[in-house]
């Protein structure tokens, strides 16, 4: 045994003396670190959102050591092996998700190392988008041949897509803010 030794490429040597005769045999053997297994995406916490009654897939990525076999479990969901390429990433997709908690398990081992790691995510329903400015029927004066800014405003999914549109003018598009708000101006 020889304790302490770091990552690198070590030739090892036996002598063996038997009378008056010697005789040698030499190895070279690599001492290689393990890179610990991680989870990328998606981020602890997360939050994924689906039309109600909906599902989605979830997309589990990370990292870990080349040509590794990572072990990914969801809650309620069959387990899944992935090899880590040689870039060191891995990816494995769960589909059909509903609303709901999960936890995401990824766990490798290389040689005697394990390692692993988890996160929550949680599946959510979207909430519908909603005009809350102006409100219906608003009448907006305005001098006769005179235009306004028009500024529209409403609720969503927190990360969604939002496009506005008023006819003969051009569509507006904004994505709905964490607070689930989101706000569009049509120019006069």
């Amino acid at each position: 045994v020889f304790p302490g030794l770091g990552e690198g490429e070590y030739d090892v040597t036996a002598t063996q003396t038997v009378g008056d005769q010697t005789s040698t045999e030499t190895v070279t053997v690599t001492v290689d670190g393990v890179d610990a297994v991680s989870i990328t995406a998606p981020l602890d916490g997360g939050v994924l959102y689906v039309a109600d009654g909906g599902t989605t897939d979830l997309v589990v990525a990370g990292a870990g050591d080349a040509g590794a076999e990572v072990v990914v479990s969801v809650t309620g969901q069959p387990d899944q092996t992935v090899t880590v390429e040689t870039d060191g990433t891995w990816a494995a997709t769960f589909p059909g998700l509903g609303a709901g908690e999960y936890t995401v398990v990824a766990s490798q081992t290389v040689g005697t190392v394990v390692s692993t790691t988890e996160v929550a995510v949680t599946v959510e329903v979207a909430a519908p988008v909603a005009i809350t400015a102006p409100l219906d029927d608003a009448v907006f004066s305005v001098p006769v041949d005179g235009t306004t800014d028009l500024v529209v405003s409403g609720t969503g999914a927190a990360g969604a897509s939002i496009v506005a549109s008023i006819s003969g003018q051009p569509d507006q598009t904004t994505t709905v803010s964490p607070g689930g708000t989101w706000t569009v101006s049509f120019p006069g």
